[in-house]
């Protein structure tokens, strides 16, 4: 049970220099997602190249991970789509896509 507790998958890991651009919310929400991507594309490659690199997100999932309310998900994703670092799906909000090269621009 501690062992869980102190695991480095309890934890999350955010970019100092996001949390310096864009706020901390951001920063702990763009952390998130990068956790969920590898594991979503091992899981689903196919579907996500098929569907033109969209995948789709668990909220809930993320809001216990990050304590941000889906509210507030969804104000971290107007800020990243602002910069072009994040597409959503017209008709599903649930169902985004991540710019790696462009958040690599913007940090660096």
């Amino acid at each position: 049970m501690l062992l869980d507790i102190m695991s480095p998958y309890s934890c999350l890991q955010v970019n100092t220099k996001m949390i310096n651009i864009f706020g901390l919310n951001v920063a702990a929400y763009w952390a998130e997602l990068l956790n969920i991507y590898p594991r979503v594309i091992k899981k689903k490659k196919e579907e996500v190249i098929q569907a033109n690199g969209f995948f789709t997100i668990d909220r809930e999932y993320i809001r216990q991970r990050t304590s941000l309310d889906i509210s507030e998900q969804t104000k971290c994703d107007k800020v990243l789509i602002n910069v072009g670092a994040l597409a959503v799906d017209e008709n599903d909000s649930n169902s985004i896509c991540i710019s790696l090269n462009t958040m690599f621009e913007i940090l660096t």
